[in-house]
């Protein structure tokens, strides 16, 4: 096996046809990037990607220097997979793989020499790339996961709008339906079926976010202040989508429940402040070992916080522990005033 000049080209010689072969493309900590095999499916509806040849004679290969694209939605042809970041420069492998036998070589990516970016701002463009194709594929699954739902649900309505159908499954079946069919609307248009529906239609989430990707690529160089801006509204959007979901209060089928949320915005700042108040007196009063042990889950916290602002994996697994030092700082501030009250009496003769 030999690679080109462009390192993006791979020939090999098979002296007859052989089994199925495979080709894998991993970086130079052996990470797998991606795995090209010569099986390819029947039906074209199967395959994606590329595929190799195992014919006898020579069999050529060109990658495309590109890493995987992510999850496919299904139910549509006009939303396509996300598509995977260009590799940066550096050394790379080439492992071909034919029943028991296998070979690796190196190979480089080269920079072109016209370009004088810095290594460290392509690598930067590159992982919010890939965070951008990881949260578009996460919206897809959730996306895919919803209609898979929804075909299950409605099988069962059918069987319930039968005679001697149990009629609150009936209507508790047609309700999550409608809630999940919120939730998608929230996540993608499901109206796009051309670009000219763009004109029809407001994008949601997954068409914004899949704006992005052309702007942070367009130039060798770091992502702009205000791609990562908006990388980090439309994933935290996509986030509380996904963990916490709730239908924009402009939705007109969801009115009653706009209400509710404009009430409890407006409420859980006059609860939360006294709160955190609170915790901060009693850090105060509890024992040293337990203040030490709440200050140090609370910073990493709010490190985790920081650093994977927008993954949807990301889940806050200690937002009791203020709630636990309020609790305590009350608690003393009862026992305090009691002893006062106790304190102001004449002692007995």
């Amino acid at each position: 096996m030999t690679s080109q000049e462009t390192a993006q080209a791979a020939d090999w010689l098979a002296w007859r046809k052989v089994g199925d072969a495979t080709l894998t493309i991993a970086d130079d900590d052996g990470t797998v990037i991606e795995t090209f095999t010569s099986a390819i499916p029947a039906d074209k509806k199967d395959r994606h990607g590329l595929y190799i040849t195992a014919d006898a004679g020579m069999n050529g290969f060109l990658w495309p220097m590109t890493y995987p694209s992510g999850v496919k939605m299904v139910d549509t042809e006009f939303h396509e997979r996300p598509a995977g970041p260009l590799a940066v420069p550096g050394t790379y492998r080439a492992t071909l793989t034919v029943g028991d036998w296998s070979t690796t070589q190196t190979f480089e990516l080269l920079k072109d020499p016209r370009v004088d970016t810095p290594d460290a701002d392509l690598a930067e463009q590159f992982a919010l790339l890939l965070r951008i194709r990881d949260t578009l594929s996460e919206i897809a699954t959730a996306v895919n996961t919803i209609r898979s739902l929804r075909r299950q649900i409605a099988d069962w309505i059918g069987r319930l709008e039968a005679p001697g159908g149990d009629a609150t499954a009936l209507a508790a079946a047609r309700t999550l339906v409608e809630r999940l069919t919120a939730v998608e609307a929230e996540l993608v248009q499901a109206e796009f079926t051309s670009h000219g529906d763009t004109l029809n239609y407001r994008e949601q989430l997954f068409e914004k976010l899949s704006a992005l990707p052309p702007v942070v690529s367009s130039a060798d160089a770091r992502p702009t202040v205000q791609s990562y801006a908006v990388y980090d509204k439309l994933a935290g959007q996509a986030t509380l989508m996904l963990w916490n979901p709730r239908v924009s209060p402009t939705d007109p089928g969801d009115a009653a429940a706009g209400g509710l949320n404009r009430v409890r915005r407006l409420l859980e700042p006059m609860y939360m402040a006294p709160v955190f108040l609170l915790a901060l007196l009693g850090l105060a009063w509890v024992p040293r070992r337990f203040a030490a042990l709440a200050v140090t889950l609370l910073a990493y916290q709010w490190a985790t916080a920081a650093v994977f602002v927008g993954a949807t994996r990301y889940r806050v697994p200690w937002d009791y522990i203020p709630a636990l030092l309020a609790g305590a700082a009350l608690v003393e501030i009862f026992a305090r005033t009691r002893r006062r009250r106790g304190g102001a009496k004449a002692p007995p003769a």
